[in-house]
């Protein structure tokens, strides 16, 4: 069970990066940082490379396992720094016993030290934590511009916490018998004996230190909560309900991202919504609006940014009347937001053959009373909001995604006419027997169908996703071998 191996990462050009003899006992893990001009490596146990052969780096960092059963190496994508090469450094010296005041190091977290570029704190080298011997960090200084250190500018230095991703400011405590301290000297030598935890920098004075703050000089706002967490999600909706229709959902696809901002008390000051409307395959001239299903409108203090450009929305300050829950409209008119080109093509932005129409992005602010306190819980407390479509300027007709509620002004004799299944007692809405909906949420953006062409057909694992309630293929849209046949789509 025990034995002698020797474990090298080599670049492709066969130069070792690291190399060491290592007695093995079940079990061998290590995190390396590589160069950041190396940009594909091998790593070997003995004389042989595992799998994959060549490993592409994206961060410069390495991860090596080895035990009984597995023997692998990957490439990990963490670490937020990265810096650049020049032509001089100064070579910092960090023991192993070093102490931490403040804050705690573990192995595989990480030490850099940073200069001031434009009042911006960038990377000028770093080192991985361990236990086992002396690190080291090459700080780089500048060769032109703002690339690195300049000549007496006094080292700053942070720590990454590799399990939890924060960042940490901190101040070293040098070693007086090296012949350089805190300011930076090319090919200088320091030695750093210990680090303690700065104290944060708050300039708004919200309570939020400005290294996590995203609005630091503005003590309303500290905190950003996207929805979806990245890039845009997307809506679509067929409009003939409760008639199926021909399937295509395209009547009216958008894009749509949410940002919900909290001050540093956790209270939600206000919430952005940004919608794109990518395709309008109809001729009925819809409204797009949401329903926050846990807010009294009392809650709201205005909206501003919405389209509402005719007079059959009735709203106050942005949020509409007669509701019990908020609810706010977006837009009453989709055509508004994406021009007919009026070129004889089928819709916007579905008939192939047709002028192809940019999207505009609206984007509307939703401001909150912060007086009550309501934090993002109460909020969300039921979940994400109520996206639905008011069909053909008709108030009382409203679609809206599978299993969610009608808002307080929807005509509920249309459920179960046609081909509509709606037990609202059930809480099974919007749906066929079949358990097919009329609009659907996809977590990011995808490639609609084109006119008159059963989005089934496009995308082949869309019905598979529908029909098991989201278990499977909750990757329906995606470019993946098998997922889509082109032609169908716009």
């Amino acid at each position: 069970n025990i034995s002698n191996i020797l474990v090298r990462v080599v670049s492709l050009d066969e130069k070792i990066i690291y190399a060491n003899g290592i007695t093995i006992n079940h079990e061998y893990s290590r995190r390396l940082t590589i160069p950041t001009y190396v940009k594909q490596i091998k790593i070997m146990f003995g004389n042989n490379v595992l799998p994959p052969d060549i490993i592409n780096i994206e961060e410069g960092i390495v991860e090596l396992h080895y035990g009984n059963n597995l023997k692998s190496g990957k490439a990990i994508n963490t670490l937020p720094w990265d810096y650049t090469i020049t032509a001089t450094n100064h070579t910092l010296l960090i023991p192993s016993s070093v102490s931490f005041s403040g804050l705690s190091a573990s192995p595989g977290d990480y030490i850099g030290a940073f200069y001031d570029s434009l009042g911006a704190l960038v990377c000028a080298g770093y080192t991985s934590y361990n236990l086992s011997g002396n690190m080291f960090i090459s700080a780089w200084g500048s060769d032109a511009g703002n690339d690195g250190f300049a000549a007496n500018e006094t080292m700053q230095f942070k720590v990454y916490q590799s399990s939890t991703g924060n960042v940490f400011d901190v101040d070293p405590g040098y070693n007086p018998a090296f012949p350089n301290s805190s300011s930076w000297t090319g090919n200088g030598m320091s030695a750093i004996l210990s680090f303690t935890l700065a104290a944060a920098s708050d300039s708004d004075n919200d309570g939020i230190d400005d290294e996590n703050d995203a609005y630091p000089n503005d003590p309303t706002r500290a905190l950003n909560n996207f929805y979806p967490a990245s890039g845009y999600g997307a809506y679509a909706f067929e409009d003939l309900w409760p008639s199926a229709g021909d399937y295509d959902f395209n009547d009216l696809v958008l894009n749509f991202k949410s940002k919900t901002v909290e001050n540093g008390n956790g209270v939600v000051v206000e919430i952005i919504l940004k919608v794109s409307v990518r395709a309008v395959g109809a001729s009925f001239h819809n409204g797009f609006g949401v329903q926050y299903e846990d807010v009294f409108p009392s809650w709201i203090s205005s909206v501003s940014g919405t389209s509402i450009l005719s007079n059959y929305i009735s709203h106050v300050n942005g949020l509409e009347n007669n509701q019990t829950k908020a609810t706010i409209i977006l837009f009453d008119d989709a055509f508004n937001l994406l021009a007919d080109p009026v070129d004889g093509s089928i819709g916007i932005n579905t008939d192939p053959l047709g002028t192809f129409v940019q999207p505009d992005t609206l984007t509307v602010t939703i401001s909150f009373n912060t007086n009550l306190g309501k934090t993002i819980n109460d909020i969300y407390a039921s979940g994400a909001p109520n996206p639905f479509i008011i069909v053909n300027q008709n108030r009382s007709k409203e679609v809206h995604l599978p299993n969610r509620m009608p808002t307080d002004l929807a005509d509920q004799t249309y459920f179960g006419s046609e081909d509509d299944n709606t037990n609202i007692v059930s809480g099974s809405t919007y749906k066929t027997a079949n358990n097919l909906p009329w609009a659907f949420e996809a977590s990011a953006e995808f490639q609609h169908t084109i006119e008159k062409t059963s989005i089934e057909l496009g995308h082949l694992k869309f019905t598979s996703w529908i029909q098991s309630n989201g278990v499977s293929y909750q990757d329906w849209y995606m470019d993946i071998n098998g997922y889509r046949n082109t032609q169908f789509l716009y």
